[in-house]
């Protein structure tokens, strides 16, 4: 699928609570405190460091990030959900694509992208990761957004749009796609197992 089949989907989410607007509905407080360790301990996140979280939605996740670092940009292509962003942590977002990222090259030292790839078309990821690569100066890290161990047919019990129509990749795809966009390494990390569907989510993080 691509972004523009998401758009909709997200912008009718944004109006709703946080945990709605951020993609993950059924996250509780417990899931959010493991994305948040998954994406500190997978960045190296220090405080004098300076963030891009693309595709932040209502802050779940940068909510926590931002008072502990000493810059960070949110960054959505829905209006509403960057607005309730902006309200709520009183920091920088920016509303924008994924694929063209507002930004001088090497703007940031760190760079998030949180379950972003599974809403976009191949090229479309491409285009993503090439961006965040033009942007950051030392490490990447994309959670949740590999799938590759995907069954037949889709892993949806609960009818959830992310998994019943998300792009599916297999691990050294997507690795071999970070590297072909100009990333210097790629590896996998484990998923935290406190995450719903955690066995079908991979971390990985990309280093210049």
């Amino acid at each position: 699928m691509t972004a523009s089949f998401w758009r909709p989907i997200w912008e009718s989410k944004a109006v709703g609570p946080i945990n709605a607007a951020s993609g993950r509905s059924s996250y509780g407080p417990a899931a959010v405190a493991a994305l948040v360790a998954d994406a500190v301990a997978g960045l190296g996140l220090e405080p004098g460091d300076g963030l891009l979280d693309i595709g932040c939605a209502a802050g779940l996740i940068g909510q926590y990030l931002a008072p502990r670092l000493r810059t960070y940009v949110g960054l959505d292509y829905v209006a509403e959900a960057v607005r309730q962003f902006g309200r709520r942590c009183g920091t920088r977002t920016v509303c924008a694509s994924a694929m063209a990222l507002p930004f001088a090259d090497g703007s940031f030292d760190k760079s998030l992208m949180s379950s972003v790839l599974l809403c976009l078309s191949l090229d479309e990821c491409r285009q993503a990761l090439r961006e965040m690569r033009r942007v950051t100066r030392k490490r990447g890290f994309c959670s949740g957004n590999l799938v590759g161990n995907r069954p037949d047919g889709h892993y949806c019990p609960k009818g959830c749009h992310c998994y019943a129509h998300a792009t599916w990749f297999r691990p050294g795809t997507l690795l071999d796609l970070a590297l072909a966009c100009g990333w210097h390494s790629a590896y996998l990390t484990p998923i935290s197992p406190e995450l719903e569907h955690s066995a079908f989510m991979v971390d990985m993080i990309l280093e210049i």
